[in-house]
């Protein structure tokens, strides 16, 4: 059997565990964001990893109030980039997150709301599961 000499055709991983500050959480979207840049996937999937991994982590930082760091991995496959989230605080399921009311006018908008549901339009799909009482989001990236 040859060797796969295609880097393109492996599966890469990464991993952080990442205290519940939000000075950490930003660098740990930062560093996750620029991994997937340098493992060869599209801008949109690097933009797409980063701000999933921050909205979702300062949101469990600020009303999940985990006990434990936080745990990001990523598995950058030859079609998708997958984004694993395990936290230890409050079960939540952001799929299961209301769609925010949107305002007719801009003016009329208030600050805040719309980071699960810019998430959800980020990606290709978006799985929960609690499981030993921690939460386990996996979102799925197109590459």
């Amino acid at each position: 059997m040859k060797p796969n000499r295609d880097c393109k055709e492996q599966t890469r991983f990464w991993q952080r565990c990442v205290p519940n500050r939000l000075e950490d959480i930003t660098a740990a979207a930062k560093e996750a964001g620029d991994w997937v840049r340098q493992a060869g996937a599209p801008e949109t999937a690097a933009h797409a990893a980063h701000f999933a991994i921050e909205e979702l982590l300062t949101n469990t930082v600020q009303y999940g109030h985990p006990t434990n760091p936080s745990r990001i991995s990523l598995e950058l496959r030859p079609d998708v980039l997958l984004v694993h989230i395990e936290d230890d605080g409050r079960a939540f399921d952001p799929s299961k997150a209301p769609e925010p009311p949107l305002p007719k006018t801009l003016d009329e908008r208030l600050p805040g709301g719309l980071g699960i549901h810019i998430v959800r339009q980020l990606v290709a799909s978006l799985a929960y599961e609690r499981r030993n009482g921690c939460n386990h989001v996996t979102l799925t990236i197109a590459r």
